[in-house]
């Protein structure tokens, strides 16, 4: 039967902590694969890389000890061995799992001390908040974020119940009428619009009339005149 893949041992004979990998490749060429992210300058490190980086080649032994004949087989003996051995370089039960690396207390508060102290930058802050509110990219993604925040039975319960209990003022509702509507008052026909599309349909002109008569001291061709209403 041919071989699938291997389990392998990764030994700190300096300090006796390990590592448990599987690969479909020749074990040597995983190993170089493991020195080849602990030396790049862009890819994301974790604990074992650290370490490699840390004591060196010659401190670790590496030691492929099962060859299995199928995906299961490969997954559930990396899964018995990490559960047997408690490997300190593991991040993950095995068996493809996904890896959460897990921080210290004194690593998030080394981070966060680093983001306010950037923070404080101000040509740094007006940056990032230029990225935010102009970056097409960033833009779209906190508008969706905010649609699936709000379209939630939580947030519209909530959103609801402060609208229910909101009172309006009357000066308020003038307000918002007006930035609303803006109202045009029309001297020959003694009528006031709610807004230029309405003064269009009523006058037949234009909206774009309406708009060019307001810059005009609100005379139209037909004859009529417009005024804000303040």
């Amino acid at each position: 039967m041919r071989r699938y893949g291997s389990v392998y041992v990764v030994t700190n004979q300096r300090t006796g902590d390990q590592y448990v990998g599987q690969t479909r490749r020749d074990v040597a060429k995983r190993w170089a694969a493991h020195w080849s992210v602990a030396k790049s300058t862009v890819a994301q490190k974790y604990r074992f890389q650290n370490a490699l980086m840390a004591y060196g080649p010659e401190a670790f032994l590496i030691e492929e000890v099962f060859h299995a004949f199928d995906a299961d087989g490969l997954n559930q003996a990396e899964i018995s061995l990490i559960a047997e051995l408690k490997p300190a370089y593991n991040l993950t039960s095995g068996g493809q799992g996904e890896r959460v690396a897990k921080e210290s207390e004194a690593v998030r508060a080394a981070k966060s001390n680093a983001a306010k102290k950037r923070w404080l930058d101000s040509a740094w802050r007006e940056k990032m908040v230029d990225k935010l509110w102009h970056d097409p990219d960033v833009k779209s993604r906190r508008i969706a974020k905010l649609k699936e925040i709000s379209a939630t039975h939580e947030v519209r319960s909530r959103l609801s119940s402060i609208s229910k209990n909101r009172t309006t003022t009357r000066e308020s509702a003038e307000k918002i009428a007006r930035s609303k509507w803006k109202p045009l008052y029309c001297p020959e026909l003694q009528t006031t619009f709610l807004c230029g599309k309405y003064a269009a349909e009523q006058l037949g002109v234009l909206p774009s009339s309406i708009c060019n008569a307001m810059k005009r001291q609100g005379k139209l061709s037909n004859g009529y005149s417009l005024f804000k209403v303040a």
